[in-house]
């Protein structure tokens, strides 16, 4: 009965890809445009009904998040696939693999979806540094430095 809870673990990775593509706020960089938005159905009627609530408000699915959500609904396919093998045959796959490695796969199922997030993140405020809002940003950072320090002068 290892596999069962394998397959929950990835049942949870998959809910968790759903909620952080529906909810997160951070979006790929303003400078990569329209293409990082996913065109499927599923991700337009998602836009859509996202846009008719008041909690989640006008936010779009992008290629990355919608991606992540299909790779941890695959492995739970797999996972339900390998449970019906592995309870067909009297826990064979288990007792083939053993029990280290099972544990590995459940460590690997249940932080996937948390080191994406992390990845995306990271990834999406390096490539945002030379945003022209970020530009903007730092220069009026510098002239505020620069009236400080004149008035500093003056007094």
């Amino acid at each position: 009965m290892v596999f069962c809870i394998i397959v929950i673990i990835a049942c949870w990775s998959t809910l968790f890809s759903f909620i952080m593509m529906v909810t997160i706020k951070q979006k790929p960089p303003e400078k990569w445009g329209d293409w990082p938005y996913s065109k499927s159905k599923f991700a337009l009627w998602l836009n859509k009904s996202r846009e008719k609530s008041r909690l989640l408000g006008q936010l779009r699915v992008d290629c990355f998040h919608f991606a992540g959500f299909i790779a941890n609904f695959m492995v739970l396919i797999v996972s339900i696939i390998l449970l019906a093998i592995d309870i067909s045959t009297k826990q064979a796959l288990y007792k083939s693999l053993g029990e280290l490695p099972t544990i590995i796969i459940m460590i690997g199922i249940l932080l996937a979806p948390i080191l994406y997030e992390v990845f995306l993140a990271v990834w999406w405020s390096l490539a945002s540094r030379d945003s022209p809002k970020n530009l903007q940003i730092k220069k009026l950072k510098k002239i505020k430095k620069n009236n400080k320090k004149l008035k500093k002068k003056q007094n």
